[in-house]
């Protein structure tokens, strides 16, 4: 299975998808902002990462971006609910120009994401 790493600034929602991720056999970093998932990349390698676009502490579109350049092989998979100031669907799209592999728009369901997951760590 994957290791994920999951930037999600939301802890019931990043919580709950990490432990049905684990559920499912993945193993699954979790980081509260952009900053730390930064952090977390390179003290533990990882096949995948899911990152909320609209975060505190780095936004999602700069983490994505700086991962791209630093693990070019990294697949990402972007979810965003949008925010104040930014619909979710431009967000997304940013996401993907930025080098995300796939986009989710909030809310989905747990086996959405897994079947993106599974989608891309087939081609791992």
């Amino acid at each position: 299975m994957a290791t994920i790493l999951f930037a999600d600034d939301d802890p019931e929602f990043r919580r709950a998808y990490a432990e049905y991720l684990r559920n499912r056999g993945h193993e699954v970093i979790e980081a509260e902002n952009g900053r730390d998932a930064l952090k977390q990349l390179p003290r533990q390698p990882v096949d995948l990462a899911i990152i909320d676009v609209f975060m505190p502490e780095r936004e999602g579109l700069e983490v994505i971006r700086e991962m791209r350049q630093k693990t070019p092989d990294l697949k990402i998979i972007a979810i965003s609910g949008g925010s104040k100031h930014i619909e979710a669907s431009l967000g997304l799209q940013l996401a993907k120009q930025f080098g995300a592999d796939k986009i989710i728009n909030k809310p989905f369901l747990p086996s959405e994401l897994l079947e993106h997951i599974n989608e891309l760590a087939g081609a791992l």
